[in-house]
């Protein structure tokens, strides 16, 4: 901290503080491992106050803590509490104090980009899946109405909604119904 201006015993009329703060926003990219600046915010303040209002540490706080609270630095840390208590003290014998409180700091924002780290672990559990079968056979195309599979060469429509079905089997279900049975989109009833 700055060391007291001024030593001599007039009374102090007018303490002013200068606060200049820097705060400088940085990304960090946990996967890549990389960081990247994205933004800073410059802030400069004046405030003027009498001695009266100085002489009581609790009305310092008053002027100087929303200010503190703006920028999100907390009010109740030990460095908030050196620099009020410098505020309180450093006015003494003073007839003008003229105060600069000069702060810098960096806020890191880790992230990490949950879209990819979903995609990968899909691709990974199909893989898996697929690589396991779980003592499944695996089968090409079945029919939902019946759950037979659907042959080669067998008569089979595929419904607007691409879901394909044995001819005879979706010709029984759409004569009840008028939808299909896995989406249920609704077919024209013309």
């Amino acid at each position: 901290m700055a060391s007291l201006p001024c030593e001599n015993s007039i009374i102090n009329q007018r303490v002013k503080l200068i606060l200049s703060v820097v705060v400088i926003y940085i990304r960090h990219d946990c996967q890549a491992d990389t960081y990247s600046t994205t933004n800073s915010l410059h802030l400069r303040e004046t405030f003027v106050f009498n001695l009266n209002i100085q002489q009581n540490e609790s009305q310092v706080n008053d002027i100087i803590g929303p200010t503190f609270t703006r920028l999100r630095i907390n009010t109740d840390s030990v460095d908030y509490r050196r620099i009020s208590v410098w505020v309180h003290r450093s006015g003494t014998n003073c007839d003008v104090l003229p105060l600069q409180l000069k702060i810098q700091a960096s806020v890191v924002e880790h992230y990490h980009d949950d879209e990819i780290l979903m995609r990968t672990a899909l691709a990974e559990s199909a893989s898996e899946f697929e690589s396991r079968n779980y003592g499944m056979t695996k089968i090409k195309k079945v029919c939902i109405a019946c759950l037979e599979q659907l042959k080669v060469g067998a008569e089979a429509y595929r419904m607007p909604c691409s879901h394909i079905f044995h001819g005879d089997c979706i010709e029984k279900w759409l004569k009840q119904n008028h939808y299909c049975p896995i989406c249920r989109f609704e077919m024209p009833t013309n």
